[in-house]
């Protein structure tokens, strides 16, 4: 899919293998549903106003192996009021790279964002992992509020977030001093955070990590560049040509909750630390033992109340979660 945009209101589905450019608004959009029931995989969005929106939109959707380059603002998965079904909570954003969120030929974001690899705006409970964020020139990473949302529980964990204007950030949008908890940064390979040593003031060692003290957080980031003006969307550079699936008019579709698939090869998979399962969403690393005697790799598993997700060899592993 091409110079337009994907959008997805009701539950239950699954964007995959898309390509979207010159959006004036969004490329991907994902809202106003609880639980969401959902999958972007393998997406590349370029040159529109914002690479992924999602408003409202909670539990068990997973946004994963896609690339965000060139746009204004990368994802900005969030809470409004003007929409259903705020405040939103439980997502994950995994496997990703986010990259160049500066771009000028592309249209104006209409809140005057610019800069932003992945803004967390006025969420709960959604993780943040293993992504790379690079080239951004307001900030890697941010968590914030939006609308009277304070942004709360959120994992920032194991992403690699270099060469940004910030790579890591908390701060409050709205005015005043944000009163959030339970955010929190760990594992991420960065240079420079807002507050300062992010890992330290908010990490992630206990279950109820605090957001900083009082002193430490500020109305905004110091020196937020301004969003230079937009390009009309009719005139974003086109697309080269894109490959499309084979077959498309006569394929038979390949429901979103086709069973898992095996890999040849594996005998065990071993999780590599007690996990509890009980939560809506969560993350756990793994380690694969061949039967060849290969040597054994490491991986990572994702699930939601109702889907398991892992990646491994290349190869997307996906089925309903049945306990």
């Amino acid at each position: 899919m091409a110079s337009t945009g994907s959008t997805l209101f009701c539950p239950e589905g699954r964007l995959d293998h898309d390509y979207v450019s010159g959006h004036p608004d969004y490329g991907i959009y994902i809202g106003q549903c609880k639980p969401c029931d959902a999958l972007v995989t393998d997406v590349v969005a370029e040159r529109n106003a914002i690479g992924y929106e999602g408003t409202n939109a909670s539990g068990n959707l997973i946004i994963t192996k896609s690339r965000w380059s060139h746009n204004r603002v990368g994802l900005t998965p969030n809470s409004q009021k003007m929409e259903r079904l705020a405040p939103q909570r439980d997502v994950v954003i995994a496997g990703n790279t986010i990259t160049y969120i500066n771009e000028i030929q592309a249209p104006s974001t209409a809140g005057g964002a610019f800069g932003f690899g992945i803004a967390i705006a006025g969420r709960s409970h959604d993780i943040v992992t293993k992504n790379l964020v690079t080239g951004n020139v307001a900030a890697g990473i941010a968590v914030t509020d939006l609308n009277d949302f304070a942004p709360t529980n959120n994992e920032i964990t194991a992403n690699r977030v270099i060469g940004n204007g910030t790579d890591l950030a908390y701060f409050a949008a709205s005015g005043g001093v944000s009163t959030a908890k339970g955010n929190c940064f760990a594992g991420n390979v960065f240079t420079s955070s807002f507050p300062r040593s992010i890992e330290t003031t908010m990490g992630c060692t206990t279950s109820t990590a605090k957001a900083p003290s009082t002193g430490s957080v500020v109305r905004s980031l110091p020196s937020l560049p301004a969003q230079p003006p937009g390009l009309d969307y009719t005139k974003v550079v086109p697309p080269s040509p894109q490959p499309t699936m084979a077959n498309a008019a006569t394929a038979p579709a390949v429901p979103a909750d086709s069973p898992l698939t095996t890999v040849d090869g594996v005998a065990r998979i071993d999780l590599r630390a007690k996990v509890d399962w009980t939560g809506q969403v969560g993350q756990a690393d793994l380690i694969v033992t061949y039967r060849d005697g290969s040597p054994t790799k490491r991986s990572t598993v994702f699930w939601s109340s109702s889907t398991v997700l892992v990646t491994l060899d290349g190869l997307e592993l996906g089925g309903p979660r049945v306990s």
